[in-house]
């Protein structure tokens, strides 16, 4: 699956260092240090690796549903690409909008990791009435590993995983390695398909991408 031409990235074409194409069903995590300016950097891999008819699902943990929406029209041309939902567990007690043009789910806060599942699998609804596949972002991990413990994390991410790797979507998860230990960073490395490295030195971005597992 692949729409976006790698020479036309908006960081100078330093994505051209990743594969042009990934297998459908196909789940990576981005691995990023912490703080890192680029907040976009899971939409942007998201939309690499989508088909134009294909909507996304996000999950937003640290930017607002409002944002992430804003965020999305400038990283995605909306006229040749799928509908977009949110599930925003940023906090704030902002309101839902389930049947806005975008629509939204907002939890109290990344932790309620139950909910989360439910409002994803009620989006993901919401989005097959007009998609037939669906892909899936989360924007960061890591603010749900400060909440909660490392294996209930675990089984929202293999349950996201497996579901891609049956439907045919691309997963993207975002993480900021510097903030969590070897043993946590294995455990995620090996649900995934690839884990995409990310170090920024000055005004570059180098990837390096580890798979972990053959397809």
């Amino acid at each position: 699956m692949n729409r976006m031409d790698p020479a036309a990235d908006d960081d100078g074409g330093a994505l051209r260092d990743l594969p042009d194409e990934l297998p459908a069903g196909s789940s990576i995590l981005v691995a990023k240090p912490a703080p890192m300016d680029d907040r976009t950097l899971t939409l942007r891999l998201s939309d690499r690796y989508a088909d134009p008819a294909d909507c996304r699902l996000v999950l937003t943990t640290a930017v607002d549903a409002e944002r992430t929406i804003d965020q999305h029209r400038a990283v995605v041309d909306d006229s040749a690409s799928g509908r977009l939902a949110v599930v925003d567990a940023s906090g704030g007690n902002r309101p839902s909008a389930p049947f806005q043009e975008h629509p939204t789910v907002s939890l109290p806060n990344p932790s309620e990791l139950t909910r989360i599942v439910l409002a994803l699998q009620q989006l993901e609804s919401t989005l097959s009435r007009d998609c037939e596949t669906i892909d899936v972002v989360v924007r960061s991990l890591s603010p749900m590993l400060a909440e909660t413990r490392l294996e209930q994390v675990t089984r929202v991410v293999e349950q996201l995983v497996d579901r891609q790797r049956s439907t045919g979507g691309v997963a993207v998860f975002g993480i900021e390695y510097t903030r969590h230990d070897d043993r946590t960073m294995r455990r995620l490395a090996g649900l995934v398909d690839a884990v995409v490295w990310v170090e920024a030195t000055g005004d570059e971005t180098d990837f390096d991408v580890q798979w972990t597992r053959g397809r």
